[in-house]
């Protein structure tokens, strides 16, 4: 009973959705699709409804299908097959794209990363409620995303796949961990978290039997004696900051108000936090504009946002075939 009053509820949401104004900013790049399109404007503008505007899409897509016998077997026989898909040429894979909406038109899903909720696939009649009524709810991203699908089946677009030499080039305008800046960068973070550890250890406020100093050792032979920890994985393990706080103290208390209410809320809210301190090395700690936004890929493991927090516990997979039945 309750599974049909949410199927019901989702059910009209979907709806109402349909007789929502499009953006300003939609209506242009819907614009930018006639204009580059004149069959696809014709099809919709002339149509009465969703399934007329189905069959004339599907009739434009299937007349260039019928010239290339290899994608229409693909399509119509073997879509699993890798020697067909190999054979198939840009054009061919936006034909095929462009046939998979349309057979999976007004077909509902129920969506386990929005808490079961049913979403309707409906791309054609969102074109077609907006080509004849300025409607149908969607973002920017999806006009954008069939305007260069639309290229790509059109020839206005072309495959071109980057050279090694381009892509090489690319990589080249961006820092890499074999950077000599970027080394003693790294070198300074380690540094700073050492000296940190040293006078934990000095205070008593951190006590390891494994790892602990001498009597008598002066403050280089305690360094020197850290660098060689450094490289031991046992003592990343019981060094790792587990807590916001002493994460923050890691990197020099550089971390604003703001990051620090959130991992506190992550924390309450049961998310693990270790960070071992070689990964915390990796991290900018007051570095020059030039390398900033280097450590992008890296910070992104260790500070959540307020969305991870507030779906914590509540967060499936994000495809179907990877749902593990029990």
């Amino acid at each position: 009973m309750y599974r049909d009053i949410q199927y019901r509820k989702s059910t009209k949401v979907n709806i109402e959705i349909f007789e929502k104004e499009i953006s300003s900013e939609s209506l242009q790049i819907l614009d930018q699709i006639f204009k580059e399109n004149p069959d696809i404007k014709r099809i919709l503008l002339e149509a009465n409804n969703t399934e007329q505007a189905k069959s004339g899409i599907r009739k434009w897509v299937m007349d260039y299908l019928q010239t290339r016998k290899v994608a229409l077997d693909y399509y119509m026989q073997d879509n699993t097959s890798r020697e067909l898909y190999n054979q198939l040429n840009w054009k061919d894979i936006a034909a095929i794209r462009i046939l998979d909406y349309l057979d999976h038109e007004g077909k509902e899903y129920k969506d386990l990363n929005l808490r079961g909720e049913f979403i309707l696939n409906s791309p054609i009649k969102i074109l077609y409620k907006a080509a004849k009524h300025g409607k149908g709810g969607s973002t920017p991203d999806f006009f954008r995303d069939m305007l260069h699908l639309f290229r790509q089946f059109t020839g206005l677009s072309e495959q071109n796949i980057p050279s090694r030499e381009q892509l090489d080039k690319w990589m080249g305008k961006h820092p890499s961990g074999l950077d000599p800046d970027i080394i003693e960068q790294r070198k300074k973070n380690r540094d700073r978290i050492i000296k940190l550890f040293i006078k934990k250890i000095d205070a008593g406020d951190i006590q390891r039997s494994r790892f602990r100093f001498d009597p008598g050792m002066t403050y280089w032979q305690k360094y020197k004696k850290m660098l060689e920890w450094w490289n031991d994985r046992m003592f990343h393990l019981q060094f790792a900051a587990k807590s916001p706080e002493r994460l923050n103290r890691m990197l020099g208390r550089t971390l604003d108000e703001e990051m620090m209410e959130t991992l506190l809320k992550a924390q309450d809210s049961g998310i693990p936090f270790f960070v071992n301190p070689y990964y915390l090395s990796l991290l900018n700690v007051d570095i020059s504009d030039e390398l900033k936004h280097t450590d992008a890929a890296i910070s992104d493991y260790i500070f959540v946002n307020k969305k991870l927090v507030n779906e914590f516990g509540r967060i499936v997979a994000w495809e179907k075939e990877d749902i593990i039945e029990p």
